[in-house]
This record gives structure tokens, sequence and C-alpha cells, in this order.
């Protein structure tokens, strides 16, 4: 199955975390019937992006995108796990394609900001 997004390719289908679809091109996240845009999509490319951190004096670098739809109000907490299923999962399908110059973050201090930031929204 291949998805498109206003003329533009989302890719092939690999595999499903629920409403989370990984793709040939990225992670596709189904959001909601009857609006205009119903997906949001994270390239293949930026899944690597991430940001430094502080907690109690030593600092982290953590997962942008995992902090980033944690924010979002329309992101149901069923979708934001199957997300980080479906984030783990292609980071490593995608390993390949990480940049030599990023350096790794921490997946437990991503995943405990990202509980924080979601009870907050």
């Amino acid at each position: 199955m291949s998805f498109k997004k206003n003329n533009e390719e989302f890719g092939q289908e690999i595999t499903k975390f629920g409403d989370c679809t990984i793709t040939t091109e990225g992670i596709k996240i189904f959001i909601a019937e009857n609006i205009v845009d119903p997906n949001y999509f994270i390239p293949k490319e930026r899944l690597w992006e991430t940001s430094k951190i502080e907690d109690k004096g030593r600092e982290f670098r953590v997962w942008e995108w995992l902090l980033h739809m944690a924010e979002k109000t329309w992101l149901e907490e069923s979708k934001l796990y199957q997300l980080n299923t479906a984030f783990f999962f292609a980071k490593d399908y995608f390993k390949d394609l990480r940049p030599k110059t990023i350096k790794t973050a921490s997946d437990y201090m991503t995943l405990k900001i990202q509980s924080k930031v979601f009870e907050k929204r």
C-alpha cells in the first residue's frame, strides 16, 4: 500500500503499530477522520533530531520528536504509546541513515520527560 499527502509520496508500508505506519519514507500517524489533513508525517531523515535537557544537574540528550508530539493536544494517550513503539522500531529499521555526527539520546530520559510533557498539556 502506498500513501500520499498533497501529492507527496509517504512511501510503501513496512509495518503498522495501531494508527502509526512505518513506511519506506518514515512514520505516518493517522490523526482522525473528517479533517483536511488526517495524517501527520515524520520523515525518516529527521528521526535523529535530539535536544539537550538538564535533570538534577546532569545533561541528557532526548529524542526531539517524542517530546514534540507529546505537546500535541490532538494526540490521544493510546496514539502516543503507538508512536513510541513505531519510533523505536523506525530508529532501528533506518539505523543506516543515522548521521555519524549525531549523538544518541537517552530512551529512558526521553520517555520520562515525555510523560511529564503529556500530563501538563
